[in-house]
């Protein structure tokens, strides 16, 4: 598996994207295997980002062009599919909540 991407998810926990399209969620206080992994089509995770007041949702993009959105406690299919650049999505990131 080659590694393309990773973030800190919770306290205890990396996100990893793959070439293989998977984001796997490894916690650090247990062994090697992946706690979760969310698995769509065979293409390269580029990014993935975390929602800064909503730490269950997640986004990654991919080297098609396209964004998913996640939400981690239920990983079976993302909430969201978003498909319209015509080249790779090389960064994602929400943005922050402006304080009032």
């Amino acid at each position: 598996m080659c590694l393309n991407s990773s973030s800190f998810y919770l306290t205890h926990s990396v996100l990893v994207g793959s070439s293989a399209g998977q984001v796997h969620c490894f916690d650090t206080r247990q062994g090697t295997s992946p706690s979760s992994t969310l698995s769509s089509e065979l293409v390269s995770i580029l990014s993935i980002a975390v929602h800064t007041t909503q730490p269950f949702i997640i986004a990654n993009s991919r080297s098609d062009g396209s964004l998913l959105i996640w939400d981690m406690r239920n990983n079976k299919f993302p909430l969201a599919t978003f498909a319209g650049h015509a080249s790779a999505i090389w960064e994602v990131q929400f943005e922050k909540e402006k304080i009032r």
